[in-house]
This record gives structure tokens, sequence and C-alpha cells, in this order.
């Protein structure tokens, strides 16, 4: 009789505890799909891998990163390359290095219901380096994230990258980015220096592009929390997020 009553229980309330819980830790999978579990043509983010790539035509340089996801206006790849050139020139029958650069692309590419894959938006920049100074560049993989920030089902990616032509410890140029819907948001200033025992060198100074200026208060905020996570470095922090050096 109580090995009933205890199960008759379990099966009964059981279940309202779990949900409770299961509804606490699906929050954020429910505000993303728009049902629990059930993607309904809302922004999802999907796994990239280098294979998604191909079929997209205009790509320059090596892969460095990508991201793959659905949103209300298809499908989505952004896709994040660089490559690093140098010329040289003759000088008395013998080569003398005159210039290194590093050229830094982002592609994002669109494919609508029954489609082609289309690029829609394309950053290129790139850092040029001159005789015996230190080229820095590249951009930094953890500042890389898809979100859907303004909630409408569109789907934007953020990403950092540095460059620099220096010679000891200096600050380096950092811009902060947000593709949405083939739109640029642009935030761009230089680094602050860590010498490390509460010594720095430089303050805030970032300027933000038109489109970035004019837009909604969640953008701006989250480009501010981007650029203070990033913007300081030391010589071992060059050393390692910043570790393509050339």
């Amino acid at each position: 009789m109580i090995k009933t009553l205890l199960s008759i229980f379990l099966i009964a309330f059981f279940p309202i505890f779990s949900c409770n819980y299961l509804d606490r830790e699906s929050s954020l999978l429910d505000r993303i799909t728009g049902e629990k579990g059930v993607a309904s043509g809302s922004f999802v983010e999907q796994t990239f891998s280098r294979s998604d790539i191909r079929g997209l035509s205009g790509i320059e340089g090596d892969l460095y990163s990508g991201r793959r996801w659905n949103d209300a206006n298809g499908e989505n790849i952004v896709v994040f390359s660089w490559f690093y050139t140098s010329q040289d020139k003759e000088i008395n029958t013998s080569k003398s290095k005159i210039g290194d650069t590093l050229h830094l692309r982002v592609y994002h590419f669109l494919r609508s219901k029954n489609a082609h894959w289309q690029m829609i938006c394309c950053v290129e920049d790139h850092e040029v380096c001159d005789r015996d100074w230190s080229l820095y560049g590249g951009f930094i993989p953890e500042s890389i994230a898809v979100t859907d920030l303004d909630d409408n089902n569109i789907g934007e990616v953020s990403f950092v990258y540095i460059k620099a032509c220096v010679t000891g410890i200096s600050p380096f140029r950092m811009k902060a980015m947000m593709l949405e819907d083939s739109v640029k948001y642009i935030a761009e200033g230089t680094t602050i220096i860590d010498y490390g025992y509460g010594e720095v060198a430089g303050k805030k100074e970032v300027t933000y592009n038109s489109a970035l200026k004019e837009t909604h208060q969640e953008f701006r905020s989250h480009f501010n929390q981007v650029w203070d996570t990033w913007c300081v470095h030391s010589e071992k922090y060059s050393e390692g997020h910043y570790r393509h050096k050339f």
C-alpha cells in the first residue's frame, strides 16, 4: 500500500519539478527557436565545417574560421580568411625586402529558399609593414559570435581584429565589427598597453561609423562591452591572442 502511494506521488509530482527545472534551463533555446526545441524560421546557429565553403565563390586567402546559422532571411554562412604577401626589390643583384602585407577578409553568404548562395557583404582590410618592423595582425577567435540582439529573427555576426606595424610594445589598431543583413556596424580605435604592475599607457578612444551611431541601444551596448573586453594588451598578450606575427 505504501509502495503504491509512493509511486502515485512520484508519477504525479516529479514531472512538475522536472519541467520547472527544464524550463529554466531551456529558456534560451525557447527564445532562439520561438517554440520549445522547434526551429520555426527563426534565428538558429548551426555547426560550421570546412566543407561548408564548397561551392562558395569569390573567397580569397586561407580559411581562418567560419559561422553558420538559419534566420528569417534563409541560410547564412560567414567565412573568415587571411593571407600574407611580401614584395621584394632587386638592389645590386640581391633582393631586399621592402614591404610585407597582411590581408584580412570576411565574407557573408546568404541562400534563400530555392535559391543559390549569394555574397551579400564583404569586408576587406590590410596592413602594410616596411623593412625590419614587426607586422602583427589577425582575428581574435574568442570575439567571433553570432547573435540576435534585436530579436528580429535576423542573425548578426560580430568579431574583432587587430593590425599593427610596430617596434617594441606599441598600440595596435583595433576594429570591432558586426554584420547584419548586409549592413556593417564598425567601431575602431587603438588598444591600451598594459605594462604590468598597474602601469598602463593610452586611454579608451573609439569611434563609431554612421550605421552604429544611428542604430538602437542594444547594438551600441554590445559594442561597448566587446571593446572593453579586448582593447587592453601586453607583451605576453600580444604573443598569445595576437600571436599572428610575421
